[in-house]
């Protein structure tokens, strides 16, 4: 959907949006805020048409549904990892949660998985404080807070020695092919020896079919770099990695890859 948005008109719907939507005030303020995946994960209630409408639309279900499919699909993969002859039995499993908000995914897997609680240590890393205190008071009342450390730092603040996997589920969406490569190399150098990133992207089936939710969301200054299918695998590769594996959302709007630490 193409327009001006910087033209009077968009000017003019945004600040409609802005003074009728919790939502939009979200994103305008602060874009790709965790606080508005809260409306997407949770079910949060909403009290307006405009934020009804948000959390209907084919992009805010394919969301929700990519929490689902990590749910569903990564406690196999941390299984197997923890089985693989180069992990020691005695130590912890480490996975960052890097750009976590609250951390919801790792939160639902570890309670949905009891086995994990003693071998599993998540550190959910986020600079945004207030989600992370929504992800700490959620994992005690699961009675999991043995199990995370979170950390209100950006990423590259940190200083917490190296990880068996870190999960980046949403933080490259809005990044050009040439930022994702960059930023997956810097951030394998935190991996253990063969150690693996899980990370997602955004599909351009999910432009072709919800437009007008991209474009309210460009209009607030949240913008997507929607990938081609393949494309996620490539970036993978380019970024010394080796893809083991993928999955999509029920939808098909978001590719989640598994890829190894290069063995070098």
């Amino acid at each position: 959907m193409n327009a001006d948005l910087g033209g009077e008109d968009a000017k003019e719907t945004l600040a409609f949006l802005v003074k009728n939507s919790t939502i939009s005030q979200i994103i305008t303020e602060n874009p790709s805020s965790a606080e508005t995946f809260e409306y997407l994960y949770q079910k949060i209630p909403v009290d307006n048409e405009i934020d009804k409408f948000f959390i209907m639309t084919k992009a805010a279900v394919g969301i929700h549904q990519r929490l689902v499919a990590l749910r569903n699909y990564l406690p196999g993969v941390i299984r197997r990892e923890i089985a693989r002859a180069d992990f020691k039995n005695e130590d912890k499993f480490v996975i960052f949660n890097v750009g976590s908000g609250p951390g919801h995914d790792t939160i639902e897997i570890l309670a949905e998985n009891p086995d994990f609680r003693e071998r599993v240590h998540v550190y959910c890393i986020d600079p945004d404080a207030k989600m992370l205190a929504v992800g700490e008071a959620k994992a005690k009342r699961l009675a999991l807070e043995e199990s995370f450390t979170f950390v209100p730092h950006n990423f590259g603040e940190t200083d917490l020695g190296k990880a068996h996997m870190i999960v980046m589920i949403g933080l490259l969406c809005p990044m050009p092919e040439e930022k994702c490569i960059k930023i997956l190399r810097k951030v394998s150098q935190f991996l253990h020896h063969s150690g693996v990133i899980v990370f997602s992207t955004v599909q351009k089936k999910m432009l072709r079919e919800d437009p007008l939710c991209d474009f309210i969301m460009r209009l607030g200054g949240w913008c997507m770099d929607y990938k081609r299918n393949g494309q996620t695998l490539e970036i993978a590769k380019m970024a010394d990695l080796n893809p083991i594996g993928s999955f999509f959302d029920s939808l098909g709007y978001n590719r989640v890859v598994i890829a190894r630490k290069s063995l070098r």
